[in-house]
């Protein structure tokens, strides 16, 4: 979601256009207050690609309490 809206619309090829004006101004986490359950999740999930779980992780990492909407 955040990327649609912050990125505009999609490139041909189906992928989002990504400007450094718009990755400079977003926060990450960092990596030392991630906790070590979540780190390992986040490795998991991209390990085997799994969109779901690591953006399960990720929300979690964020500390965010709103459920996510996986479309």
């Amino acid at each position: 979601y955040f990327r649609s809206r912050a990125c505009g619309g999609k490139m041909p090829g189906g992928r989002y256009r990504s400007e450094a004006q718009y990755l400079r101004t977003s926060r990450v986490p960092d990596p030392a207050t991630i906790p070590g359950e979540i780190a390992e999740a986040l490795v998991t999930a991209f390990r085997a690609r799994s969109r779901h779980d690591a953006s399960v992780a990720a929300w979690q990492a964020y500390g965010l309490t709103a459920r996510p909407v996986f479309v």
